[in-house]
């Protein structure tokens, strides 16, 4: 293997600011602002599969109520559709948020692959 691809992705060892440190949204807009896409998106399917599977549909409803799709790229916000889908009738904030999302992607990738990302989430 040539020395110049690393044979493991790379790992953020920078420790989150304290002020986020518990609150669920900060952390995820802290991993997704120091680019690290894969650990935002593990909180995401982590915490609210949590509160999904505890019945706290309400805290995960609010949680979606909070989350800014502006601060978020597309993989991060697929992964907020993802993990709620099973529970959307029982998530009222999830109709605005798929809105926001599909908004947000449109203007990012276009509305004919926002459409076709979004079709299996909303």
């Amino acid at each position: 293997m040539p020395d110049s691809i690393p044979s493991s992705p790379p790992v953020i060892s920078q420790p989150l600011p304290e002020c986020v440190e518990h609150d669920f949204i900060g952390v995820v807009y802290a991993l997704h602002a120091a680019g690290d896409i894969l650990r935002a998106t593990e909180q995401i399917v982590d915490h609210p599969d949590d509160l999904l599977n505890t019945g706290q549909f309400a805290q995960c409803n609010e949680v979606l109520r909070q989350v800014d799709v502006e601060k978020l790229s597309g993989p991060v916000i697929v992964a907020f559709l993802g993990i709620t889908r099973v529970a959307s009738g029982q998530l009222p904030a999830r109709a605005e948020f798929c809105n926001k999302a599909r908004t947000k992607l449109t203007a990012e990738i276009g509305r004919e692959r926002a459409v076709r990302l979004l079709q299996a989430y909303a």
